[in-house]
């Protein structure tokens, strides 16, 4: 952790007790398929139904992945990689030029993809949480408090499908 840190949007849990978290909101793991792909066909998937096609996933290693893998692993599948690329924009974008289906969540895939692929939930498929981390010690600057207040204000104004406003109202250990 770099002690230059004011704060950060990440997923959490995160295991840093020098660090300390506020939920800011869950989203749902989703695969958006390009409308030609066979699993852009179906209303709802599940993690088997995932395992019997190669998908655009992100690389084994970062915590959107290991999830995914974790989870798959419990139903007794395994995800199978038609590439691994480092980064959920680029993923998504992949997906969204017709690359392939990408497994990604809901705040990548933006309502204007539905021009060219399909967003379709995954069902049984942990949500991601995100939220704000600051360090567990000191006082924010004043600019980091204006923009914790400018990140609470635009999340809580969302109304994008798969994401659920969860707003902390204190800051917690990890």
């Amino acid at each position: 952790v770099a002690y230059g840190l004011d704060l950060a949007v990440i997923n959490i849990p995160l295991g840093a007790a020098e660090l300390a978290t506020e939920p800011l909101f869950d989203e749902d793991r989703i695969v958006l398929a390009p409308y030609d792909h066979p699993l852009a066909q179906r209303d709802s998937l599940t993690l088997a139904d995932l395992a019997e096609h190669e998908l655009l996933l992100e690389p084994q290693g970062t915590a959107f992945r290991d999830v995914l893998d974790d989870q798959a692993a419990r139903v007794g599948v395994t995800m199978r990689p038609q590439a691994e690329i480092d980064g959920i924009r680029l993923l998504t974008s992949l997906a969204f030029e017709g690359f392939g289906a990408a497994v990604v969540p809901a705040t990548a895939a933006l309502p204007w993809f539905d021009t060219s692929c399909r967003r379709v939930p995954v069902d049984g498929l942990a949500p991601r949480s995100v939220g704000i981390v600051v360090p567990r010690r000191g006082r924010l600057s004043a600019p980091a408090r204006a923009v914790r207040t400018a990140i609470r204000d635009l999340v809580a104004a969302t109304d994008q499908d798969g994401v659920r406003v969860t707003l902390g109202s204190s800051l917690t250990r990890q």
